[in-house]
């Protein structure tokens, strides 16, 4: 594989954390679905409350589809899930508020934005991901992270005073 997730992860979460509307949000990656099972068990509401408000990036897995049986050319295209979470004292309506402002801030800094790599050559104004740049030899992003058409935005936890909602993004790579 001509690439390494972490690495693209790790560009998600940098270009996250340096959005200065995303201040004082707990920007990480998580494995595993965020759920209202997880709100309902103490075992884990007790250490997800202590991170709202929240954007976890979870890699969701690959479509591979073959560009050239002769050169052995794939296309990947990769999934990611964010996971954005707030909390109010109040009522469920701020919570969501809360994070449309957080959804906002993802989509502003991610969507349209293209793998940091060595030696790709991109249009001049392309907006970059943060953080270290990729190294790995025959990287090749074909497109930037676009909101994934069809399941953009989906709430998945509604509570009194949390909500979560899940967004999902892609990135189509060239590997051999």
């Amino acid at each position: 594989m001509d690439y390494a997730l972490e690495n693209l992860e790790d560009q998600m979460i940098a270009t996250l954390q340096a959005s200065s509307a995303m201040a004082g949000v707990n920007v990480r990656t998580h494995a595993g679905r965020v759920s209202i099972q997880m709100f309902e068990r103490p075992e884990y509401y007790e250490g997800l409350i202590t991170l709202l408000p929240f954007a976890f990036v979870r890699y969701n897995g690959r479509t591979a589809k073959m560009e050239s049986s002769i050169a052995k050319v794939w296309k990947h295209e990769l999934e990611f899930v964010l996971y954005i979470g707030a909390k109010s004292l109040r009522a469920t309506r701020e919570s969501q508020l809360s994070c449309y402002a957080i959804l906002r801030a993802v989509f502003d800094a991610l969507h349209g934005a293209w793998p940091n790599a060595q030696g790709q050559s991109l249009f001049a104004g392309a907006t970059l991901l943060g953080g270290t740049q990729i190294a790995i030899p025959n990287f090749r992003a074909l497109t930037p992270l676009m909101e994934a058409g069809g399941r953009d935005e989906q709430l998945v936890v509604e509570l009194p005073t949390i909500a979560v909602y899940q967004t999902h993004y892609t990135l189509a790579v060239q590997t051999s």
